[in-house]
């Protein structure tokens, strides 16, 4: 039994305590809701000022992944910015070997056809005296000496593409630990839902319990505020974390620039 005039005032003030203390995080939600809906107002082309009823709810599916070799290997034939640079490699590589070829001869064939006439008659276009004259040329430019122009644009190709070759391993380098970061966050994501999962049922225990406690005399409302905080904070936790392994998710799709390489089915 509590005694009279001493546990219960403690505990009102507590509940004071705690409730001021949840009002900041309250209307922080109450923003972070406002600017969501916005977002998604922006994202569908509506205006701020249009009311909008949303009616989805998170559901956890767990996403089969491939293994890591598979992983990797898709990162590698698809990801957009590593196309890019092989294309820019392949582009330099013809850039050297179109200054390298100044250093041959050079065989150039021209030529030129002229069709004319003139007439001060009332005679018929089809019947006007043409004249032909043909042109037909060719040169050869044979390369001696030009101040070492080819040799030194030659070195400055070689030198682009060594570059373009280094950013290609760099860029490699970086877009492997990045998958590999994504996939342990998925895996440790993958942990936190069912363990959050578990602390859910847990705290529908506790509340229970409190509950019952309070019910039959031996506990407090406060025990019952503690309990529901809880297991809202518990519901809360498990929410965030599917978020965050859809965001996750997300990502590696967008790494890998192709959905379809992600899951084995």
């Amino acid at each position: 039994m509590y005694k009279a005039g001493i546990v219960p005032e403690y505990d009102y003030l507590r509940a004071k305590v705690q409730y001021q203390n949840t009002l900041p995080e309250v209307q922080s939600a109450r923003n972070a809701i406002k600017l969501a809906e916005n977002g998604l107002k922006i994202l569908l082309g509506f205006e701020l000022d249009q009311n909008i009823a949303i009616n989805d709810s998170i559901v956890y599916n767990k996403v089969d992944l491939q293994s890591e070799d598979e992983l990797t290997n898709a990162l590698l034939k698809n990801n957009f910015t590593l196309n890019q640079l092989r294309l820019q490699i392949d582009l330099q590589d013809k850039a050297v070997s179109y200054q390298f070829s100044k250093n041959f001869p050079e065989l150039y064939l021209n030529g030129n056809w002229n069709l004319e006439a003139q007439e001060n008659d009332p005679r018929p276009f089809d019947k006007w005296r043409y004249k032909n004259s043909v042109y037909v040329g060719l040169s050869l430019k044979i390369p001696i000496f030009d101040g070492w122009q080819t040799t030194s644009k030659v070195q400055q190709a070689e030198l682009d593409l060594m570059i373009s070759q280094e950013n290609y391993k760099k860029t490699e380098k970086a877009l492997k630990n990045n998958l590999d970061e994504k996939i342990l966050k998925l895996k440790e994501t993958e942990f936190q839902v069912d363990a959050y999962s578990t602390a859910i049922e847990q705290a529908h225990l506790g509340y229970d319990y409190a509950q019952k406690r309070y019910s039959n005399g031996i506990g407090t409302q406060l025990e019952n505020v503690d309990a529901l905080v809880e297991l809202t904070r518990a519901q809360v936790n498990y929410l965030n974390s599917i978020y965050q392994y859809y965001s996750l998710y997300a990502d590696l799709q967008q790494l890998l620039s192709n959905s379809e390489e992600l899951n084995n089915n």
